[in-house]
């Protein structure tokens, strides 16, 4: 009887062993997964913000006239004393 159980556990044993290996390799992909989307994110935030700094640099000193409707309330002139 004690033989017949020695496979059976070795058995159980290995089971367990690659079931956590496979928990282990799982966990490793959607670390790495999340890190690539999180990486390609970053990147576009750069290159937008990239982007940006370059056209600021070459409007730097040029005036612009916006002509959209803005709500805007003209208030008269008070001195404060």
């Amino acid at each position: 009887m004690f033989f017949l159980s020695i496979p059976g556990t070795f058995r159980t044993i290995l089971i367990i062993i690659a079931i956590l290996l496979l928990i282990r390799f799982l966990r490793n992909f959607m670390n790495a997964r999340n890190a690539i989307t999180i990486e390609e994110r970053l990147k576009k935030e750069k290159e937008a913000f990239e982007k940006e700094k370059k056209i600021a640099e070459q409007e730097k000193g040029k005036v612009r006239i916006i002509q959209e409707k803005k709500d805007a309330e003209d208030t008269d002139f008070e001195e404060i004393k």
